[in-house]
């Protein structure tokens, strides 16, 4: 493609449309930008990897149609190229003999990969689709590099920022058609997202967004009653999270990102692409000494521990990275503070006693609770056994891997709770 058909199919597509979205992480190097632009036919899109104004490459779109007829017959001529431009001699793309490589997601982008295959003025092919029909014969032909028909593909890029240089990708879909009656053609060249590594001469992996997601924001706990009604807003990398921990941490305890990630007293909600998430905590109250749960489901804070009335809590989000959009996690700062206090059910002093041996959870009570209903609980709040207390004494067959447990004994307004350990 010559210059001056260059200029005749350009039409500028202003970049200003895309949201850079920066880690938030102080060590945070990679910065992924949003774009979600179509390129349409005999239209051009300019990308400026680093937002300083200065174009690094050109994404084009160039389509002819044309029907003839000759001596030799009437031809109808359909041509599609898709492809890019450098705008100098630092800017280059992964490529081989004038063909742009798709990048497999995670793949490496660094100074070994070969960015000699497209170099400055000339451009390079991301897919081309030919089709003609001569004298009522219908021929198609196309030759797509490993874009074609696909969605989510990256080109490697390279180029300089203030006189070093750096790696990036550029994420495509790429999808075209004809119908071999109407000889109507339909293509679409999306422009989906983009990132680079802003620590010169450092590799990046296709598709990798973030060292770690931006934290989960806007982290509100609510005491509702026996509950803790909790909401947050989307990380605005959620596509680079695989789930949401929510931990709910006693007021002076040290907790940070470490602390986070080797701790398993958690509650997890999954992304599904909502800008915001809501998730009650049942909690209802627990006495100052931990025993007496006054709860249908008991919660653990971050520490193991029952949730204790007068007790002050905040909670925090830690985002678990997704491979390979990311490399790390990342933890939200805490909610804001809230205190559990009594709802009106009794504390209590009544005698309980509990111990798991050879397959078997038994019980002892006071004759003020005969009668009571026994449920066991797992850390993550689900019932494994629910039975009633008709004796004294009662033995439950119980067949659960070694951990910790929780019982509740719940009678009239009165429940009482304890861990057993299971081993």
């Amino acid at each position: 493609m010559n210059t001056e058909l260059k200029i005749k199919l350009k039409t500028y597509a202003s970049f200003t449309a895309g949201t850079t979205l920066i880690a938030t992480n102080v060590d945070a190097q990679i910065v992924h930008t949003n774009i979600n632009h179509y390129i349409g036919l005999n239209e051009s899109y300019y990308i400026d990897l680093d937002r300083n104004s200065v174009n690094e490459f050109e994404l084009f779109n160039a389509y002819s149609n044309i029907t003839y007829t000759s001596s030799y017959g009437s031809f109808m001529y359909k041509n599609n190229i898709m492809g890019i431009f450098n705008s100098d001699n630092y800017s280059k793309v992964i490529g081989t003999s004038g063909w742009v490589n798709a990048i497999p997601l995670g793949n490496g982008i660094s100074p070994s990969a070969n960015f000699d295959g497209i170099t400055y003025p000339n451009y390079g092919f991301l897919y081309q689709f030919q089709w003609y029909m001569t004298s009522g014969v219908s021929t198609s032909w196309a030759a797509s590099s490993s874009f074609g028909g696909g969605i989510n593909k990256y080109i490697g890029v390279q180029f300089d920022i203030s006189g070093q240089t750096h790696y990036g990708w550029v994420r495509l879909n790429i999808e075209s058609s004809i119908n071999t009656s109407t000889y109507a053609y339909t293509s679409k060249f999306h422009v989906v997202d983009m990132a680079y590594e802003s620590t010169p001469n450092t590799p990046i992996n296709a598709g990798a967004m973030f060292l770690a997601p931006p934290p989960a924001i806007n982290t509100t706990a609510i005491v509702n009653g026996g509950n803790i009604d909790f909401t947050f807003d989307a990380s605005t990398g959620e596509e680079a999270i695989s789930e949401y921990r929510l931990f709910v941490v006693k007021e002076g305890t040290t907790f940070g990102l470490t602390e986070a990630e080797a701790n398993s007293n958690y509650v997890t909600v999954n992304p599904d692409g909502s800008p915001n998430y809501a998730h009650t905590f049942t909690t209802g109250t627990v006495d100052s000494d931990g025993n007496t749960v006054l709860r249908n489901a008991p919660t653990l804070d971050a520490n193991g521990e029952l949730l204790s009335a007068n007790q002050t809590y905040s909670i925090y989000i830690l985002n678990m990275g997704k491979a390979p959009y990311t490399y790390r996690n990342s933890l939200s700062t805490p909610s804001n503070s809230f205190t559990i206090t009594t709802v009106g059910l009794k504390e209590n002093t009544k005698h309980v006693s509990g111990f798991y041996s050879n397959g078997k959870l038994n019980i002892t009570v006071d004759n003020t609770l005969v009668g009571a209903d026994l449920k066991l609980y797992n850390t993550l709040g689900q019932v494994i056994l629910s039975e009633k207390l008709n004796t004294l004494s009662n033995s439950f067959n119980l067949n659960q891997s070694e951990g910790m447990y929780i019982i509740t004994i719940q009678k009239d307004d009165t429940i009482i709770s304890k861990k057993i350990l299971v081993k």
